[in-house]
């Protein structure tokens, strides 16, 4: 429910019960079974609104008497739904407001899926289980196809993905500038863009080989023409090398 409890009926719903002990008081956008064990449930959460650096997405092994969280490294956005692979318990993907994620280690680390996808909100995820493809249905964005079978097996080595921080933006929500801090642990070739809530790009702020240390970053609420933009929900992502940080600008007048 929109209230973060989550109820259970084994008699056709003649009885409830609420198995919301654990979770945190969010919105609940998907309730999932683990198609290999009855026991095993899945819950994604929305915290739109919230900022709060808390997970989106919990699992229980015991029908929803316990709970515990399997956000690991994922950003603090909604998460709207919620596959299981249909040969690896293991492995799960995600729709959030940020894209599709994939998890093998259930959820300890996550990385994000499918080059050529926009920075856009996904609200359904569908397994299609016979051709082993995953369709992602977006925000305003149509429909995206991904097959599982061209995937990798493993995630990607961290030997070769540079470490990156990227603070939260200050002030927040903010009426003038928006300032960021970007750390690196090695020299990158760094890109830094802001993207509106339809995932398309507003302004980049670095597209640059930088070198490792702390960098620090200004957006003053115009778009790449130098056109002031509408007031509202931005997200800023900083990519370098196999690495991803995202965070969320809330803009007033």
């Amino acid at each position: 429910t929109d209230d973060g409890r989550v109820w259970r009926s084994v008699d056709k719903g003649a009885i409830w019960t609420n198995i919301s002990a654990g979770l945190p008081v969010r919105s609940i956008t998907r309730v999932v079974a683990d198609r290999f064990d009855a026991q095993v449930v899945y819950v994604t959460l929305s915290g739109f609104g919230q900022d709060e650096a808390v997970a989106h997405i919990y699992r229980s092994n015991n029908r929803g008497t316990t709970w515990q969280s399997i956000g690991g490294n994922l950003p603090d956005v909604p998460a709207n739904d919620i596959v299981v692979d249909g040969l690896d318990p293991n492995t799960l993907y995600l729709g959030t407001d940020l894209g599709v994620f994939i998890t093998r280690n259930l959820g300890a680390t996550w990385w994000g899926l499918g080059a050529g996808m926009p920075l856009q909100t996904i609200f359904n995820l569908e397994y299609h289980a016979s051709s082993r493809q995953l369709f992602a249905f977006t925000h305003g964005r149509s429909i995206y196809k991904l097959d599982l079978g061209a995937l990798p097996v493993s995630a990607p080595g961290p030997r070769v993905t540079p470490q990156l921080a990227l603070s939260a933006p200050s002030p927040n929500p903010a009426r003038g500038p928006v300032r960021f801090t970007l750390d690196l642990d090695r020299e990158s070739t760094v890109d830094v863009v802001v993207h509106g809530l339809d995932g398309g790009r507003v302004r980049t702020l670095a597209r640059d080989r930088w070198r490792s240390g702390r960098h620090d970053l200004v957006w003053d609420g115009a778009d790449d023409r130098g056109r002031r933009v509408a007031a509202g929900v931005y997200f800023v992502r900083a990519v370098a090398g196999g690495a991803r940080r995202t965070q969320r600008i809330v803009l007033t007048r």
